[in-house]
């Protein structure tokens, strides 16, 4: 029988997966994040062209914290320390020595607006959303923090509409996002996601794609495109697209489930079985991969076996309802076929 697809966001290639972890970002490993620290060349409005109500309240500022400031080349040494590691894509000791510089120096829309593409680049949303205003009231046409506040803001809307299932609205905040910063893998998979679950699958193929042009060894993102595959019965694409990723990362469960349902759908059971088996010895803990491999057993016309591993589902997880499902199904397919040998 073919396997029927869950709903649930993150189940990409199976009945059920090993992990269904929210859209993981693509490691520095897989890509570099598509915002280019080049972007960041455009330099805020000099101060003697910003607005002078700011920079009122800035010398001000500066006024009262002057005694706790540390020494000019200190302020200076960490800004550039700040600049260089987001440079460098160390965003975390960006964060880390900007923080400091721009609690010490407020006033400095460049420092502000690094802090914040560095918080992006960590896809901290919130957290860089404070830099980036600041820098924008700081100096006001400062175009580049202004679109990276936007992207920030739509993004921050996306992820909320998406996570409370009103995916229209993340489709629409994704979609002003990705306009924005057209090369970001991060936010195409997000669009991705959202068109899957609204079962507008050719759109989701097309930025699963457009994502792994810029990444190509994003990993989550070329399990979707194959679970793509398998949802829109192209079963041969999408054991190839699981099998590569299985090739690369023997120890991802999603692409492995994925490949064995792919190989199950094909009708190549014993494939799939060997699959089911391998990811539970990988993954002894996972009730997932226990009821695949008891799908399987059962698509095999295995029935005692199919029994003892969606029973060992069961016992990992008491409230796994498939597996539950399917063992009554086996049930009464061993009785059945008992029936017929009396």
């Amino acid at each position: 029988m073919r396997a029927d697809w869950c709903s649930t966001s993150g189940e990409y290639g199976s009945r059920s997966m090993i992990s269904s972890t929210e859209n993981p970002a693509p490691s520095r490993s897989q890509c570099q994040r598509a915002i280019n620290p080049a972007a960041l060349t455009p330099a805020p409005i000099e101060p003697e062209r910003a607005d002078l109500r700011v920079l009122r309240i800035g010398l001000v500022l500066l006024l009262i914290a002057g005694s706790h400031l540390v020494s000019h080349r200190g302020l200076a040494s960490r800004r550039q320390r700040g600049i260089s590691a987001y440079t460098t894509c160390d965003y975390s000791r960006a964060v880390s020595e900007l923080e400091t510089a721009v609690r010490d120096r407020p006033e400095d829309a460049y420092a502000q607006a690094v802090l914040g593409e560095a918080y992006l680049h960590l896809y901290q949303y919130s957290n860089a959303e404070i830099p980036l205003r600041r820098a924008v009231a700081i100096s006001p046409n400062y175009s580049y923090a202004e679109q990276a506040l936007a992207y920030d803001l739509t993004m921050k809307g996306g992820i909320t509409s998406y996570g409370a299932g009103r995916y229209q609205d993340a489709i629409s905040n994704f979609e002003a996002a990705a306009h924005t910063r057209p090369t970001d893998t991060y936010v195409q998979v997000y669009l991705g996601d959202a068109y899957s679950q609204r079962r507008e699958y050719d759109r989701a193929e097309t930025v699963y794609r457009q994502a792994l042009v810029y990444c190509p060894r994003y990993s989550y993102a070329r399990v979707a495109l194959a679970s793509i595959y398998a949802r829109t019965d192209r079963d041969e694409q999408a054991l190839k697209g699981y099998s590569e990723v299985v090739e690369q990362e023997p120890d991802n469960g999603s692409a492995r489930l994925g490949m064995g349902l792919a190989q199950n759908n094909l009708n190549r059971h014993d494939e799939a079985i060997a699959t089911f088996k391998e990811a539970v010895r990988r993954h002894p803990e996972s009730a997932e991969a226990h009821y695949s491999l008891g799908f399987g057993y059962a698509d095999a016309k295995r029935y005692p076996e199919a029994v003892a591993s969606l029973k060992d589902a069961l016992r990992l997880d008491p409230n796994h309802r498939q597996a539950r499902a399917e063992l009554d199904d086996v049930l009464r397919a061993q009785g059945r076929v008992r029936l017929r040998h009396n």
